[in-house]
């Protein structure tokens, strides 16, 4: 069985944020990273189908140098192949762009299931993973927090978080693309001697987006940010949003929350 697992790199998020003088991202600049924590728990998923059925793990990603870092972690944790689509300025990459590339990588493989995290802790969009689905033509089971059984040859049973804690079954046919919640498992600890290990002979694929995209250059975004802005830390206050018509109140909602006239 093959599977595929997404890896993203994300920043601690336990410094001061600093804006970049445009207000359209954050400076990047002396940022800490690791793998975003839901990932982690995609990651582990994996594994355990590694040990419990064989099945052969590919973690991927798309970043820069520093994703070299999770790259040899997912290798020293036990994945069987670790690829990385080398895009320095991956943080600027929108969510379809970074799942077209995802598909491109993708549709170069055979795989069984793809498994990614529900959400990634510096965007908090929740969209690759559905968009991913989408582009691969394969079903899909969001917020997934239990595999209650899986038949390699043909389909997989699964346990979905809902709202207001209910959760549903579903099975869907193989392949398929599965977004993992936290919680579902316990992330095993890698050790710095095998980190050190990894480092030292693990072996990282790496893919130029140019390769993946025909020589077009980079998938173009589906959406721009517009601007950044911080929140008051430590003013409370209640403001009333008016409003003729839901869509007047709409727009004036937008209108505050951007700090600009929407067009």
């Amino acid at each position: 069985m093959e599977v595929i697992v997404a890896i993203r790199q994300t920043p601690l998020l336990d410094g001061e944020i600093v804006l970049t003088a445009d207000e359209k991202s954050v400076e990047i600049e002396g940022l800490k990273y690791h793998i975003n924590e839901w990932d982690l728990y995609a990651l582990e998923e994996a594994l355990r189908l590694k040990t419990e059925i064989g099945a052969r793990i590919t973690a991927v990603s798309v970043g820069g140098k520093a994703t070299e870092e999770a790259m040899y972690y997912c290798i020293a944790a036990g994945v069987d192949e670790a690829v990385l689509i080398e895009e320095e300025s991956s943080y600027q990459l929108d969510s379809s762009s970074i799942a077209t590339l995802l598909e491109k990588f993708t549709s170069m493989r055979v795989f069984d299931l793809f498994l990614t995290g529900v959400q990634s802790e510096d965007t908090g969009c929740g969209e690759v993973g559905a968009i991913l689905a989408t582009k691969l033509c394969v079903p899909q089971a969001a917020v997934v927090m239990k595999i209650k059984s899986l038949n390699p040859e043909e389909s997989i049973v699964v346990q979905r978080e809902l709202e207001d804690g209910f959760s549903d079954v579903q099975r869907l046919s193989l392949p398929a693309l599965l977004t993992i919640q936290t919680g579902i498992n316990q992330p095993r600890y890698v050790s710095t001697m095998h980190l050190r290990k990894a480092r030292n002979k693990g072996s990282i694929m790496r893919i130029s987006p140019l390769d993946l995209s025909t020589g077009t250059g980079l998938p173009a975004p589906k959406k721009t940010m517009k601007r950044a802005f911080l929140p008051e830390v430590g003013s409370v206050k209640l403001e009333f949003i008016d409003g003729v018509t839901a869509a007047d109140k709409a727009k004036n909602i937008v209108d505050r929350l951007y700090g600009m006239e929407v067009l």
